[in-house]
């Protein structure tokens, strides 16, 4: 749109060991603004714990396990060490430890429908040989935590 951009990249890096360190870095530009957004900079409730922030953790935690079921049969997540939900873990319902890596995706950007992305490395939700996984949380459930400005994004 005219006020954001998802801007995303990978980056691999040799580190000497039996494969590269390869990490995501995607966040939304505010042109207004001029500056790198937070997720919690487009929520329109941000405290850590708020009743918002803990429903997009949580949807975005069911994302992943959809995709990660699509990708490993036999999937169980009671038995994933990477994707708990305690204070430090990556779907903590805290917009600063919870949704580092993100894009606000427009309807029909890629036929999958409008919500927020997330983006996670290796290691950030799953062993290294699972690679990097991209999850969606879906503009219905997205938009109406958004601030109204980004909300009309998804719409």
């Amino acid at each position: 749109g005219d006020r954001y951009l998802d801007v995303h990249g990978v980056v691999s890096e040799y580190t000497g060991g039996a494969h590269p360190m390869t990490s995501v870095d995607a966040f939304v530009w505010d042109r207004l603004a001029q500056r790198r957004l937070a997720l919690a900079d487009l929520l329109a409730d941000p405290q850590p714990g708020s009743p918002g922030v803990v429903a997009l953790a949580q949807a975005a935690r069911d994302a992943l396990i959809a995709v990660k079921r699509a990708r490993v049969p036999g999937y169980d997540p009671a038995g994933d060490g990477f994707i708990g939900n305690g204070p430090d873990g990556p779907f903590a319902p805290d917009p600063g430890k919870f949704g580092r890596n993100f894009a606000l995706v427009p309807p029909a950007a890629d036929g999958l429908g409008a919500g927020i992305e997330l983006y996670y490395s290796p290691y950030d939700v799953g062993p290294y040989v699972e690679g990097m996984y991209a999850v969606r949380v879906p503009a219905a459930v997205a938009a109406p935590l958004l601030k109204a400005d980004a909300a009309r994004v998804l719409q």
